[in-house]
């Protein structure tokens, strides 16, 4: 494992530059979550793992990825990571953009704990649907974001491989 921060962060271009967003407080929610700055709440040095993978080549300036990143804290650090991402408000749920619609929903997913953080971001890239599925959990030893981002695909897979990214750090980290 490595340290946490384990590489530096910027926030990436906005997806929907040059277009309106109504509204357009739901902007940043696409764009970035709303979080200013990834990981502050955790100390530096906290033992942590990420492994990213791209799944294709950059589409409309955004490049499908996905991502995994486990982060050895627990107690009201892990609440303050998996509370990092501000909650989308329920005008977010249908946001209309030059080109095309929007949305930022979220809830929880079953079989990842009473905490757990499920954020779904759709809006459109090069004239077709884009989805950021993102996954935020902990356990009592660790916490884990999951992300996908890349053109829309059913939600099944997602939740497929975030099983099994689950039990196979649940088995080699307990």
């Amino acid at each position: 494992m490595a340290s946490y921060p384990i590489d530096g962060w910027t926030p990436r271009a906005d997806p929907l530059a040059g277009r309106r967003v109504e509204p357009e407080s739901c902007r940043a929610l696409i764009r970035t979550g709303g979080v200013a700055a990834p990981g502050a709440s955790i100390p530096k040095n906290t033992r942590a793992a990420r492994a990213t993978g791209a799944l294709g080549p950059v589409v409309g300036g955004v490049e499908p990825i996905v991502q995994v990143e486990v982060i050895q804290v627990t107690g009201p650090t892990a609440d303050q990571y998996l509370d990092e991402s501000q909650k989308a408000e329920p005008e977010c749920s249908d946001i209309r953009v030059t080109g095309g619609r929007a949305s930022v929903l979220e809830r929880e997913l079953v079989g990842f704990g009473e905490r757990s953080r499920y954020i779904i971001r759709t809006y459109p890239v090069a004239g077709k649907a884009w989805n950021e599925r993102i996954l935020l959990y902990r356990t009592p030893r660790y916490s884990v974001g999951i992300r996908l981002y890349g053109p829309a695909t059913p939600e099944e897979g997602f939740v497929a491989f975030a099983r099994e990214v689950r039990d196979k750090t649940s088995a080699k980290l307990g």
